[in-house]
């Protein structure tokens, strides 16, 4: 079940908001769909990677139960974590939270292709990081081609 894989991961980690989050993953029952919000967790990019992985290696049915993902105001995710979960993300997430993640124009590509796969995503919360004006543009653009995408950039 991703949530308990997500909690053991959470373990791992292992600071104050990280365990007490993995309690509350413990307690979702197995069909259940559930928010992964770790806003303000001091998670690093190595911690991104970590979660990443449990994405990757859950099968499609465990990854539909993420409904949003948001690690926002973890500003040490940067780019090449946030690649990593970009990239992980199952297709089933209707929100994504990446506020200052002290991410930027590395990530507009794993930002596209997301947009491009996902069916569900209807918000895409990324402000307060280091995009250029052209990876705004473009992301911008392809959000408007979605239709029922709001994204705050």
């Amino acid at each position: 079940m991703i949530s308990l894989k997500l909690a053991n991961t959470l373990r791992i980690i292992g600071n104050q908001k990280c365990l007490r989050y993995a309690e509350k993953l413990s307690l979702i029952r197995e069909n259940d769909g559930f928010y992964f919000e770790l806003r303000d967790a001091n998670i690093n990019q190595q911690d991104a990677i970590l979660i990443s992985k449990v994405l990757t290696n859950s099968n499609k049915v465990e990854q539909s139960r993420i409904e949003l993902f948001s690690l926002s105001y973890n500003s040490k995710i940067v780019d090449y974590g946030a690649q990593n979960l970009i990239g992980a993300l199952p297709h089933s997430v209707r929100e994504l939270g990446l506020v200052r993640c002290s991410i930027g124009d590395q990530c507009t590509k794993a930002l596209s292709k997301f947009i491009r796969r996902s069916n569900h995503i209807k918000i895409m919360c990324i402000e307060d990081n280091k995009f250029n004006f052209q990876s705004k543009e473009t992301l911008i653009q392809l959000a408007s081609r979605k239709g029922n995408l709001m994204l705050v950039i």
